[in-house]
């Protein structure tokens, strides 16, 4: 390593982190912020979904690496909440295997360092009409779905949750700042 030793954080998730660095995105307001203070490390794949996360889990972030992130940013959801596919394929994973997979997640980062802070995003708030209509299940896209996929009880230890979802509920007339969605 270059210089001296700065806090690593992780950005792991599907697309949205992936183009997260894209027209000033929000990965590129992080290294503006934190650019001489912390080393951010990209790991977005686009497509996605939290099955396949766990599949490459611990090659990603392995126990004995030498140097562990202080902070890992997740967001998983948005593929795995796309409506199943007649083939059995595609990124749909059913909000129970979602719930538990982002558990998983959780557990194996936590085990990293005891010093290690997470951040599990969650979906925005969706107008839940517009969702049903489209190839969405909605499930993983609402404040359940949410609550429960990105660490379930907010009571539990070391544990606390800012639930933008809530905070940002969409108005009866589908119209949230300025945005139609």
């Amino acid at each position: 390593m270059v210089g001296p030793e700065r806090p690593l954080f992780v950005l792991f998730g599907s697309s949205i982190v992936e183009l997260s660095y894209s027209n000033g995105g929000w990965g590129a307001i992080l290294s503006d912020i934190y650019s001489r203070k912390a080393g951010i490390v990209l790991r977005g794949y686009c497509r996605w979904n939290s099955r396949r996360a766990l599949q490459v889990l611990d090659k990603i972030f392995q126990k004995d690496a030498a140097i562990q992130p202080s902070l890992v940013i997740v967001y998983f959801g948005g593929n795995d909440s796309t409506g199943p596919h007649s083939s059995g394929l595609g990124p749909h994973v059913p909000l129970p295997e979602y719930i538990e997979n982002m558990r998983k997640i959780g557990e194996h980062l936590k085990c990293l360092s005891k010093s290690i802070r997470l951040i599990f995003l969650s979906c925005p708030p969706v107008n839940e009409a517009k969702v049903q209509q489209g190839t969405r299940d909605g499930v993983h896209l609402s404040a359940e779905g949410s609550i429960s996929g990105c660490g379930g009880n907010p009571q539990g230890p070391q544990r606390s949750r800012v639930d933008t979802f809530s905070s940002l509920e969409i108005p009866a007339n589908g119209i949230l700042r300025g945005l139609s969605l």
